[in-house]
């Protein structure tokens, strides 16, 4: 039986304080959820860094990030970020044994969990919870940096930038990066509601682009399973089974030079067994770099929604859409047809890829991050919160290779089980 030490618990503040106000985008507040919404990831290390360092180098990495240390207020009716250096909840812990499985989702008892929603009262001396909580646990084979954050305060994106600077900062090498938080000057015009009509005609100045807005719901199709029991499921690519991954399906993709994501996705699709010869699939995208500002702080996602086949020719048709989609013009068109540039007609499937997005190789601390992690309660938000009524996938980079939780229903995980494709099969239930 595991023994722990009592935890250490911090405050941190920035070594100043701005008293900024950062509005919220109209995606922020959607984002932001009720009182109860969080995301919770974790980032494992082989090496363990040193508390005191921690704390002292979150100290001078606030100076950028000052919002991390703010709270949700209101302002006149408004829900805004004031860079109030209330602090940032950081908790250390120590544990004399071995870290838990990577290869399952993380137990939320290695998270404090972030609770960041505005208060309903309009007076400038209440706020909000923190919007962000990291708690640091020591095993005896390695360290797992937990965050629960409320996504009001930003994307993937975000804290990977944000973490990264705090790596550089314990390091010494901290470069003074400069960050944008002005998110109503970055975030382009949306329609204010879901059901408001497009800002923009439906005809595009690139016909392509019509591939990415689904304006009519997918074909009905059977998943398995009534009523819908869930699984969540976990398989690990290396980087050599990739690159085999990217010759098998080379010769179905018309000469289209495949990406990791490309054929992984199809792996994918395949696993979970659809029973139609095509699909929507949906994605995340990130519109940083699309805009000229790759250090932009907040939320910049859209979802994308495709038709493809389910064959091998999937990968192929994915990585030509793809192509037609990394403009700022196109992004800009999208987020006029649909409310926050998310697709509202649903998916057969949706894929969320954080590689690219969360960088282990950046992230160094004592060493770099061996690889990056959900929480298990994700999924369960996924059953209860969400109600989601399709399966789901996340891609999540390791310093080897990708790993896949695959959200599918239950019948369909047990035959991957026992057909010995996964290293793990959790079932979710309704609370």
């Amino acid at each position: 039986m595991a023994v722990s030490s009592e935890a250490r618990r911090h405050l941190v503040r920035g070594q100043s304080c701005s008293g900024d106000v950062i509005k919220l985008s109209i995606q922020d507040r959607v984002m932001m959820g009720g009182a109860d919404s969080s995301t919770e990831f974790g980032v494992f290390f082989d090496d363990a860094a040193e508390e005191g360092r921690l704390v002292t180098s979150l100290e001078r990495t606030l100076k950028n990030f000052g919002l991390l240390a703010g709270r949700l207020v209101m302002r006149d009716g408004e829900v805004v970020i004031e860079c109030s250096n209330a602090g940032l909840p950081l908790t250390f812990d120590t544990k004399d044994s071995a870290a838990p499985s990577r290869d399952v989702p993380y137990n939320l008892s290695f998270f404090d969990l972030a609770r960041g929603a505005a208060p309903s009262a309009d007076r400038s001396q209440v706020a909000g919870e923190a919007l962000l909580r990291i708690r640091v646990t020591t095993f005896t084979d390695g360290q797992l940096l937990a965050v629960s954050f409320n996504h009001a305060i930003g994307d993937a994106a975000s804290l990977n930038l944000f973490l990264i600077a705090w790596g550089e900062a314990y390091r010494g090498t901290h470069a003074d990066v400069e960050v944008s938080h002005d998110r109503l000057g970055f975030f382009p015009e949306t329609p204010a509601a879901p059901g408001d009509p497009p800002l923009a005609g439906e005809t595009p100045s690139e016909q392509d682009w019509l591939l990415f807005h689904q304006t009519t719901p997918p074909a009905a199709m059977v998943t398995a399973d009534e009523p819908p029991l869930w699984s969540v499921v976990s398989f690990f690519r290396t980087f050599d089974e990739l690159a085999a991954l990217k010759a098998k399906y080379s010769s179905a993709s018309d000469g289209a030079a495949l990406s990791s994501v490309d054929v992984l996705t199809a792996e994918i699709v395949r696993m979970c067994q659809f029973e139609a010869d095509s699909l929507r699939l949906m994605f995340a995208k990130t519109f940083r770099c699309e805009f000229g500002s790759p250090n932009f702080f907040g939320n910049a996602l859209a979802s994308m929604a495709l038709e493809i086949p389910n064959s091998m020719e999937a990968p192929g048709v994915l990585r030509k859409a793809v192509a037609c989609c990394k403009s700022k013009a196109f992004i800009e068109w999208k987020l006029r047809q649909s409310w926050c540039g998310f697709e509202l007609n649903g998916a057969h499937l949706f894929v969320n890829s954080w590689f690219r997005s969360v960088q282990p190789e950046r992230i160094v601390f004592a060493c770099p991050a061996e690889s990056t992690g959900f929480a298990l309660k994700t999924y369960e938000d996924e059953v209860g919160e969400r109600a989601r009524t399709s399966p789901m996938a996340h891609i999540l980079p390791y310093r080897d290779g990708l790993r896949v939780n695959l959200f599918v229903r239950r019948s369909v995980a047990f035959a991957l089980r026992d057909a010995g494709a996964l290293q793990s099969c959790i079932d979710i239930d309704m609370q």
